[in-house]
């Protein structure tokens, strides 16, 4: 497609800190049992799919976390982008989703774009907007991490530390608590794994 459109096409490859994906993935039932049990699996990728760089997950699948399942996805998709951007000749912008909003990324999208800086665009990076905010009931150690050497690699590639991370910030975020209101379901919240 993009040799089709040469000339016309530019791609954003937004990226997002591997654990705050998982976990947001979580809180969308990911890689979980369904709820009844006519409702199927919400299976994003698996290692059986065609086109897989990860097969190696083909053997352990059946053992790994849901935890686990959504590294696979997050390092499959951004294997994919790194791989893309090396093979294609066109205007490409990787922009972390954490740059987004907090640093320059506003305007690195805006000048990529080559759309006119307009205040009303960059005032409203400060508005906090959480309409379908979502909890998880499910778990897991972050730290897992550590067990998937190719997750980390391409997390360090994409410039995402895996060390300094808050485990409570993360679970006053994406964890359901016990009595918990529906109004804590949508309060807004913007959230960096690595500060509080």
């Amino acid at each position: 497609m993009a040799d089709r459109f040469r000339g016309r096409v530019r791609i954003i490859h937004l990226t997002r800190h591997p654990v705050t994906t998982r976990c947001s993935w979580l809180t969308h039932a990911a890689f979980q049992s369904p709820i009844l049990p006519h409702i199927p699996e919400k299976i994003l990728l698996s290692p059986f799919d065609e086109g897989i760089r990860f097969t190696e997950y083909q053997q352990t699948w059946a053992t790994l976390s849901p935890f686990e399942k959504c590294l696979f996805y997050w390092s499959e998709v951004h294997a994919f982008a790194l791989d893309l951007q090396s093979r294609l000749d066109v205007p490409w912008l990787r922009l972390r989703y954490e740059d987004l909003f907090d640093s320059d990324g506003l305007e690195r999208l805006v000048d990529f774009l080559e759309l006119p800086h307009r205040a009303g665009i960059f005032s409203q990076r400060t508005a906090l907007v959480d309409n379908h905010r979502f909890l998880s009931n499910v778990w897991q150690d972050w730290q897992v991490i550590d067990k998937h050497p190719r997750v980390t690699a391409i997390a360090q590639q994409l410039g995402y530390n895996l060390v300094g991370i808050k485990e409570a910030a993360l679970r006053r975020r994406y964890l359901a608590s016990p009595g918990l209101t529906a109004e804590g379901f949508f309060t807004p919240v913007r959230f960096n794994p690595t500060g509080g």
